[in-house]
């Protein structure tokens, strides 16, 4: 039990880094989705749990983490699906860019070996890079160093339907991957995600229904 409170304490101040430099970099204010990314952060750190720790499949954690991320870009801040793709991809590799500079100029403090041979070593540099990457996002937010684009631009049409169907899509692969691991528990978690952008998704739908 205080393996799992670790875990999620230590992954959610990682994951806030994370989404900060996506939001912040694309001059987006974290604070206007804050409970929202606090929700997703901790169902994505439940999944990642559950796959690495008792499904042994830490190889797709990555994977299921971009697509969750990717689906509350889409769904919940509303950002066309291409460029949801890039911030989430921005945020990943910022934070991996911390990440690698705090370890390397540790000197060997935080070698990939010795965060895999103490633990609270690996919950250190979690720390320190989550809050790092936290200010450096809300750094560049205030001197307004991110980037703005029209992202409406580049909507695909049809778009709307596609983030439905990779919903459904998503959920059909989560759950064949629970039925073989036999883990039902962490369809708590899948069901909880999916439930949450499907009805922003709807929500979004019906909302544009009636300003036309």
């Amino acid at each position: 039990m205080m393996d799992f409170a670790l875990f999620m304490i230590f992954s959610t101040i990682e994951g806030l880094a994370t989404y900060a430099l996506a939001l912040y970099i694309f001059r987006m204010d974290l604070r206007k989705y804050i409970w929202h990314v606090l929700l997703i952060i901790l169902l994505v750190n439940f999944q990642n749990y559950v796959i690495r720790d008792m499904l042994e499949l830490s190889t797709i954690a990555p994977l299921v983490n971009i697509m969750i991320s990717v689906l509350f870009f889409t769904t919940i801040v509303r950002v066309p699906i291409v460029w949801s793709f890039v911030m989430v991809i921005t945020g990943f590799l910022g934070f991996a860019i911390i990440q690698t500079a705090t370890i390397y100029f540790s000197f060997g403090y935080f070698s990939i070996e010795q965060i895999q041979l103490h633990t609270w070593k690996a919950y250190t540099v979690q720390t320190i890079c989550g809050l790092v990457g936290t200010y450096l996002g809300w750094f560049i937010y205030r001197k307004r160093l991110g980037f703005t684009f029209e992202f409406e631009k580049i909507r695909l049409k049809g778009e709307k339907f596609f983030i439905v169907l990779l919903i459904g899509c998503s959920a059909i692969a989560l759950l064949a991957m629970i039925y073989f691991g036999d883990m039902a528990i962490n369809l708590i978690g899948l069901v909880v995600a999916m439930v949450i952008f499907l009805f922003y998704s709807i929500k979004k739908e019906v909302r544009d229904k009636q300003e036309w």
